[in-house]
C-alpha cells in the first residue's frame, strides 16, 4: 500500500492509496463539510517529488543542531516493500546572501544535511486543506483568475495573445 504522511508539529495528515483512490485514514473523521478530492494526493506528491534543496550544509551537523530530532514538519512516502521515505524539516537556518528564509532539513535518502525554502514548512501547515477540492474559479473553468489585476495595457495584450493561441488550436 502506497502512504503519504504530512505533519507538522501535532497536526498529523495520512492519505492511503486504496486501488487507484486515495483516501484520507488520518484525521478521521472528516471534518465536517470537508471535500475531499483524491487526485490532489496525486499533486502533493507531484510537489513533494519536485522539492529541492536551497543549499547543501557544509560539515557535519547533528540531529539536535539541525533541530530535526523533533521536526518542525515532516513528510513521509511509503511504497509498499520499500522502507519509507523521509524528509524532516527542523529549526531555521540562517537567511541565505538575497535575505531569503529557509529551515534546515535531513531526509532518510542520504546524511546531508540541507537548507530548504521556507514556504516548504509554510505550505505543508495547511494539512489536510492540501486535498480539498479546488474551488471553481468566478466565471467557470475558462474564466482566467488574476486578469483583473493587471495594468489595462498589459491584460489587453495577454487577453489578445491568449484568443490567438486558442483560434489557432482550433
Amino acid at each position: 500500500m502506497t502512504k503519504l504522511k504530512l505533519q507538522t508539529g501535532t497536526t498529523v495528515v495520512q492519505a492511503a492509496r486504496h486501488g487507484d483512490q486515495w483516501q484520507v485514514i488520518e484525521p478521521r473523521p472528516l471534518p465536517a463539510g470537508f471535500d475531499f478530492e483524491s487526485n490532489q494526493v496525486e499533486s502533493v506528491l507531484g510537489w513533494v517529488g519536485s522539492l529541492r534543496a536551497e543549499r547543501v550544509l557544509d560539515g557535519a551537523m547533528t540531529d539536535a543542531q539541525l533541530g530535526v530530532g523533533k521536526p518542525s514538519a515532516l513528510i513521509e512516502v511509503s511504497l509498499e516493500g520499500v522502507a519509507p521515505q523521509i524528509l524532516r524539516l527542523g529549526k531555521e537556518a540562517p537567511a541565505d546572501a538575497e535575505g531569503l528564509k529557509s529551515v534546515y532539513a535531513r531526509s532518510t535518502i542520504d546524511a546531508q544535511a540541507y537548507a530548504v525554502p521556507e514556504f516548504v514548512k509554510t505550505r505543508l501547515a495547511q494539512g489536510l486543506q492540501l486535498f480539498k477540492k479546488p474551488e471553481m474559479p468566478p466565471g467557470g473553468p475558462r474564466q482566467v483568475g488574476g486578469l483583473d489585476q493587471l495594468p489595462p495595457e498589459l491584460r489587453k495584450q495577454l487577453e489578445a495573445q491568449m484568443r490567438a493561441r486558442q483560434m489557432q488550436g482550433q
